[in-house]
């Protein structure tokens, strides 16, 4: 059985079925009408107690700001790791056939129809940012890694295509 979402401006249909983490009650609103109301929450509250909440991170940050680089760096290698190790076919190296690269700093994220112009275009991010992207859209077809050499050698082989 499906029953209409509870939002005001939403037309999203929910199956009754469905319940709601940790009651056992029946959902009310879609996932994207909850998600939304959290996060209008959290702007509320962030809003309300932003001088305080800006007073407390920057005498944490002035204490310790090595620290805090420290553990991005951490993070950013963790998920450079785990990204280009997904799209490397579960292997941290290169997937072009015979090459077996697999040093971290010499490995890239490659579009494969390239069509990374285009993604940049709409605000895609690069780097390690849009590999935290990727993983939030739960790694997306259309990704490949590949090593520096093989990327610069595959847009040499596109050009050379492109004038002939």
């Amino acid at each position: 059985m499906r029953k209409k979402c509870a939002a005001q401006d939403c037309h999203r249909v929910i199956s009754i079925r469905q319940k709601q983490k940790g009651s056992g009650s029946q959902r009310r609103y879609c996932i994207a009408c909850i998600i939304n109301r959290r996060n209008e929450c959290s702007r509320d509250w962030y809003k309300r107690n932003q001088k305080n909440v800006c007073k407390r991170m920057m005498k944490v940050y002035y204490n310790a700001p090595l620290i805090f680089l420290v553990k991005g760096r951490k993070r950013d290698r963790k998920i450079k790791i785990e990204t280009l190790t997904y799209y490397g076919d579960g292997k941290l190296q290169c997937t072009w056939s015979g090459c077996n690269v697999s040093d971290l700093d010499c490995l890239t994220l490659d579009h494969v129809k390239n069509n990374g112009r285009d993604h940049r275009a709409k605000g895609f991010p690069t780097g390690v940012p849009a590999m935290r992207c990727l993983r939030k859209l739960e790694y997306p077809n259309g990704f490949q890694t590949l090593c520096a050499n093989h990327q610069l050698k595959k847009e040499i082989l596109r050009k050379r295509r492109e004038r002939t």
